[in-house]
């Protein structure tokens, strides 16, 4: 609490008061009671900020009556920011290697801190009697420490300073009430950079006007390791969004999300959280992390049900939620082997390309990837065991899904047909481009899944497999017959992540052909008939040779000399030859050969009349 009154002494510089004004405050009233005028001076305090002095005599008996201005502030939420900290000093950049955390007071009032805290989980220390004017910065460390800061500021100590974990920490700043003014969640991730966070970098507010925002912090960029004593820009280049990090299911009847801002309960009082689009009612706040809500289900939550949480209608720390702010979740269970089947590998990607492995749910199950690992195998035990995911995601029966730690390459160079199915990891095995393994592993380390594979397994058509993928013919049939693996076509680019494999097959299907629709077509640009298409339905593996005749016996368009095809598509002819033109009216002759590296062979040849 502050009270700033305009100098007495300047009104009364002439007047020889002498006594020692004694002062308390008693129903709005602020009284003196000096011995020698008795009790007839009162100070009222007014809701309009002025104080009304009435009859206050000096020493010869003249008496005073005024009115003078003054303000009244209490500070509230995030007046004063925890705006950057270095837990972790070691190896120095430049600064000094001691602990320290930087305090902003971004309000508009000089704010005394005298009787506050700040506080880790474990302890507190209390600031003595010290101000921070408005806009300015203050640094706190421990006792004995200060006089390394003071080059970069007005810096004190404080006995039962906070240790500050260089593994992560909670802090928080509090006034002398009690209230939370600034808190801190940060942990070796908010650095945002593997090369900065074993040491000798601070961690630095980002959005200095968006306080209540969760990851909100980053590594400094300065090259002493950070800017102590530095007033914080506003960050205003990127506007960031209410989102939920994480939902939680705590049980059938109970569930949280975590957000990424901290919210005040009026915000929450106008916001609409709705499960599978009926409105959540019984909300609370965690009173120890405020980014997290607590809900009660009016129904309990079932299995092999997908529900999709959303929050409407919210806004908080200046912040709007992102319009698509939905998490979509289920009850899980524990696979069994049968239930879940690695389909396809991309172990030799191009340069600076990015690995993927992709598995498929064969049950009626829905599964959790957090809780299931990707491993491989040396020297006969596993190694690099990694999360199949990284957060929670759920694998529903039936669905394809491929994990990579480079999603946007494979957006990029494959252009799945359902890229919500690529999901990134942190971490995935190293699958060799000579020869490897792939393993499934449960929650308690089963094996649900293997394979193994050599580049000899690839398709001999493919001169570079580079960036080439290795699928199974059919999810469910073994993964450690090598035989049920193909190379993937090039009519899917080589690769189809998180989707069906361009190879498959049904087990004991039926022989297949090449056939043309329509036989008969047009390429006159009037929408109608103007392509004609070479259908095939093959065995895997399986690569062709396809070449246009005309009635004469000359070639004319040659659709492909090497195209690796998948067990079932489709190729389009436009009607034009080899130099883009047009070809006249006529029967032409589709030849195909194909081969397969086994060394069998198809030949057929199909008439299609083009016609104008």
């Amino acid at each position: 609490m502050k009270i700033f009154l305009p100098f007495l002494c300047l009104l009364w510089f002439s007047l020889p008061l002498q006594a020692q004004l004694k002062e308390q405050f008693t129903d709005g009233e602020f009284k003196t009671n000096p011995s020698w005028i008795g009790d007839t001076a009162l100070f009222k305090v007014r809701q309009k900020n002025t104080l009304k002095i009435r009859e206050l005599p000096d020493i010869a008996g003249n008496t005073l009556d005024t009115l003078l201005p003054f303000s009244y502030y209490h500070p509230k939420k995030s007046d004063i920011l925890i705006s950057e900290i270095f837990p972790d000093p070691t190896p120095s950049h430049g600064l000094p290697e001691i602990e320290f955390i930087e305090l902003y007071n971004g309000s508009d009032y000089n704010i005394s801190l005298a009787n506050w805290k700040i506080c880790d989980k474990t302890r507190c220390a209390v600031f003595p009697s010290v101000s921070i004017s408005s806009g300015d910065i203050l640094l706190i460390c421990d006792q004995g420490d200060e006089n390394q800061l003071l080059p970069y500021g007005t810096a004190i100590g404080l006995d039962k300073f906070p240790s500050l974990n260089n593994g992560g920490d909670h802090l928080f700043l509090k006034d002398d009430s009690g209230q939370i003014i600034s808190e801190v969640d940060y942990t070796k991730d908010s650095y945002l950079n593997e090369n900065k966070d074993d040491g000798g970098y601070t961690l630095v507010l980002q959005y200095p006007n968006h306080p209540c925002l969760v990851n909100n912090w980053a590594a400094s960029i300065s090259k002493t390791g950070g800017s102590p004593g530095k007033i914080l820009p506003k960050n205003i280049e990127k506007q960031p969004q209410i989102k939920m990090k994480f939902l939680k299911i705590i049980d059938r009847s109970h569930l949280s999300i975590t957000l990424n801002v901290r919210p005040q309960k009026k915000e929450l009082a106008n916001a609409i959280f709705t499960l599978n689009k009926q409105p959540l009612k019984q909300m609370k706040q965690d009173s120890t992390h405020s980014n997290i809500l607590q809900f009660s289900l009016q129904k309990p939550l079932q299995k092999s049900k997908r529900y999709t949480f959303r929050i409407k209608q919210f806004t908080s720390c200046q912040l709007s939620a992102h319009p698509n702010n939905k998490i979509i979740f289920a009850i899980t269970e524990q696979p069994q082997k049968g239930d879940i089947f690695i389909n396809e590998l991309l172990f030799n990607p191009i340069k600076r390309g990015a690995e993927f492995i992709e598995l498929y749910n064969a049950s009626n199950k829905i599964f959790n990837l957090q809780e299931l690992f990707l491993a491989n195998k040396r020297n006969g035990s596993f190694y690099q065991i990694y999360p199949a995911a990284t957060q929670a995601y759920y694998l529903l029966p039936g669905e394809y899904v491929a994990i990579t730690e480079n999603k946007k390459h494979l957006l990029s160079q494959y252009q799945p047909k359902f890229p919500k199915h690529i999901i990134l990891s942190e971490r995935i095995p190293s699958y060799p481009n000579q020869s490897g393994n792939a393993f499934l592993l449960d929650s308690t380390r089963n094996v649900l899944d293997q394979m193994s594979y050599t580049k000899d397994d690839q398709s001999t058509f493919f001169h570079n497999q580079d960036g080439v993928s290795l699928e199974k013919i059919y999810p469910t049939l073994s993964s450690e017959d090598i035989s049920n693996w193909v190379s993937s076509s090039s009519i899917s680019n080589f690769a189809t992540p998180g989707y069906k494999n361009s190879q498959f097959t049904l087990p004991h299907q039926t022989k297949t052909h090449f056939k043309i629709k329509p036989e008969t077509f047009s390429p006159d640009g009037d929408g109608l008939r103007d392509l004609c298409k070479l259908k095939y339905q093959l065995p895997p593996g399986y690569s062709a040779k396809i070449i246009l005749f005309n009635e004469y016996g000359i070639p004319v368009r040659h659709l492909g000399t090497n195209i690796s095809l998948g067990t079932k598509g489709s190729i389009p002819w436009n009607g034009k030859d080899d130099k883009g033109e047009i070809l006249p009216t006529g029967i032409y002759i589709f030849f195909i050969n194909g081969y397969h590296p086994s060394g069998k062979t198809i030949v057929e040849k199909l008439p299609v009349v083009l016609v104008k």
